[in-house]
């Protein structure tokens, strides 16, 4: 199972346990307009999201959406991870992230995903990564960028228009600095 750890971060894979937590931070209105999120939230309908993921992303596996928990308090704070997805023909890994929006300012999703992205390159071997990022979410690009990737087309994916930025194994991460807002990347939260 995969486990992560930070300074300020524990991700674990997300599992039904969690559905209770993840319901208020999907509820909230600045998380649903990034997330695409139009039905409403319930724990039942969490619990049906975090079961057909789980069915995508068995727990043992090193893909899927990991409870994103503050150290400090233990406190669920999100949800990231590294997806699959299909896009323009192409299969790639996501590094996917969402905070709730009582913690973004803080560095987490830039936190969260960094280890992600080490994850993925150092020890999954990964040669490519993307983010799939609504075009007016730029909090989300910003933390894109910190995290060394750059801004590769625009295009539509599950009639959502979406940047898609990416980072390869061959090309050196810059050095960036600055807070972020924690939102999180399109392809993360749209049936993902």
């Amino acid at each position: 199972m995969l486990e992560l750890e930070t300074e300020q971060l524990l991700m674990r894979k997300l599992t039904l346990d969690d559905a209770e937590a993840m319901v208020p931070i999907y509820a909230d209105t600045e998380i649903r307009r990034w997330m695409h999120i139009e039905a409403a939230v319930t724990l039942e309908t969490e619990k049906d999201r975090i079961t057909q993921h789980l069915e995508k992303y068995p727990l043992d596996g090193p893909y899927g959406f990991c409870a994103t928990i503050l150290k400090e308090s233990g406190e669920i704070v999100g949800r990231c991870g590294l997806l699959r997805q299909r896009v323009d023909g192409e299969t790639a890994t996501e590094v996917a992230y969402l905070i709730a929006r009582s913690h973004w300012g803080r560095g987490l999703a830039t936190e969260a995903a960094t280890a992600l992205r080490d994850y993925a390159l150092e020890t999954l071997g990964e040669r490519r990564l993307i983010s799939m990022i609504l075009l007016d979410n730029i909090a989300s690009q910003r933390v894109a960028l910190k995290i060394g990737m750059s801004h590769e087309r625009d295009t539509t994916w599950r009639s959502l228009q979406i940047g898609i930025y990416s980072l390869s194994r061959d090309r050196p991460l810059p050095f960036f600095d600055g807070a972020d807002h924690g939102h999180g990347s399109a392809g993360s939260g749209a049936n993902g």
